[in-house]
Order: C-alpha cells, then structure tokens, then sequence
C-alpha cells in the first residue's frame, strides 16, 4: 500500500461528541469500532449503529459523520486510503 495510506489513527469520542458530516474526494475512510457505540451516518442515506467488531466504509466521493451517543468514550481506528499513490 505504498503511497495509498494518508492517515491510520485510533480515535476516542466523549459521550455527546461527534465528527461531523464530510465527503471524502480522492480517499476514502474506513470506522472500525474497538469500544463503546457509535452513530454513523452513511452517505445521508441511512444512520447505522456500530458496536465493538463492526466497521464501516465511506468510499471516494461520498460522505459520513460518526457520533458517540452512548454514557461511555467511544473508541475506533480510522483508516484513510488514497484512492490513488500519492
């Protein structure tokens, strides 16, 4: 994955924290949730609850935000990749 890789990083939430709705141009990103509940908002076509195990996808040209709703810190690894090697 040389030059695909722009950001892998583990994220926490406070509870009522969110990241707001952003499209992804040229990348995309993938949520894979490792404690507490997340609220993600695919593409504003759906809202999808992830637990602890479940991941989601936002590929290129579309859009996502993710919400911690639940009492405890949320916690996930996000993983941006580049659609092309930069």
């Amino acid at each position: 994955m040389k030059g695909m890789n722009k950001m892998y990083a583990q994220v926490t939430l406070k509870p009522g924290c969110s990241i707001g709705y952003h499209t992804h141009i040229g990348n995309g990103e993938d949520y894979f949730i490792l404690k507490g509940k997340a609220l993600v908002n695919d593409n504003q076509e759906r809202e999808v609850t992830l637990l602890p195990g479940e991941h989601l996808y936002c590929p290129d040209g579309k859009g996502h935000s993710i919400s911690n709703p639940g009492s405890e810190d949320l916690v996930f690894m996000a993983l941006i990749i580049n659609s092309k090697p930069q």
